[in-house]
């Protein structure tokens, strides 16, 4: 996850920026299995801060940082539940399967 640095404006974040390449059909060999392990538990945090990507089926929206780490891109469907609460945690778990 790209850290937040500021907001823009009341509708714009300012986000760090990460470099990496888009895993892809032209990039299949940066998806393995040690990949795909790394790229489930970064999920898993994403989920455990209350987020749910919402789009992580799109091969554009996953990447790997130079170092082969996994990177999530394109936040713009994601949604920011509160986990602390009953409803947050059912629709958390609820909308997590379609990540």
């Amino acid at each position: 996850m790209p850290r937040m640095l500021g907001r823009l404006d009341a509708r714009a974040l300012v986000l760090e920026y990460r470099p990496g390449t888009r895993v892809s059909g032209h990039r299949p060999w940066i998806f393995d299995a040690r990949f795909a392990g790394l790229l489930a538990r970064q999920v898993a945090k994403l989920h455990a801060r209350g987020v749910v990507h919402l789009d992580l089926s799109h091969r554009s929206n996953i990447g790997a940082d130079p170092g082969g780490e996994p990177l999530i891109f394109d936040l713009g469907a994601a949604l920011c539940l509160r986990p602390g609460k009953a409803l947050g945690r059912g629709l958390l778990r609820a909308l997590a399967r379609a990540d």
